[in-house]
């Protein structure tokens, strides 16, 4: 799906996102606004979800998702943390078009979200979460190193987010840059 949705869209996403999700395990969802690049990191403020949940989300905000779910921390609260790591349900490959050409990839995504003009991220729906924390850190260094040729490092780590269908990106386009050629 891409980006522009409705909510709904991020809804369905997430429901089929969170196939196998135990009641003891949540997604977790961060939503704010303004640029990702200046906010305060408390902006990133975890909020776990599990299907029948409201989103409950602003919907002129950034909103992403975790590729995994997490239980909670001792001390009571949701956090997407390798010690609260429970399962893994998506694979996501990002900057698909601008730093990664599309036909790197042949494998067919379960979702397509574009995040920006010509910019997209692949979500893969894995048929069974994994629970293994290292199996999933392995299987991403793999297709980076395998798929990505080493293209975007930056989708490694087994707690990251991509963003939600429907909502927008409040990222600064940086206009680019021209060169000029002295005569």
């Amino acid at each position: 799906r891409r980006n522009g949705g409705t909510m709904s869209a991020a809804s369905e996403f997430l429901s089929a996102l969170a196939h196998g999700l135990t009641k003891n395990q949540r997604l977790i969802l961060c939503a704010f606004g303004g640029d990702p690049a200046n906010v305060k990191p408390d902006a990133w403020r975890p909020r776990p979800w599990q299907p029948g949940q409201k989103l409950g989300l602003n919907g002129n905000w950034n909103a992403y998702v975790t590729v995994a779910s997490f239980t909670i921390a001792p001390d009571k609260t949701w956090r997407r943390k390798k010690a609260c790591f429970a399962a893994a349900h998506a694979l996501m490959v990002d900057d698909i078009g601008t730093k990664v050409a599309a036909d790197t990839i042949n494998l067919a995504p379960s979702a397509i979200i574009e995040t920006s003009p010509d910019n997209f991220q692949y979500w893969y729906f894995f048929s069974e979460p994994e629970p293994d924390a290292a199996a999933f850190d392995s299987l991403i260094r793999a297709f980076i190193a395998g798929k990505l040729l080493g293209a975007d490092p930056g989708m490694s780590g087994i707690t990251r987010v991509g963003r939600l269908p429907g909502y927008p990106n409040l990222k600064a386009i940086v206009a680019p840059t021209t060169v000029g050629i002295a005569a």
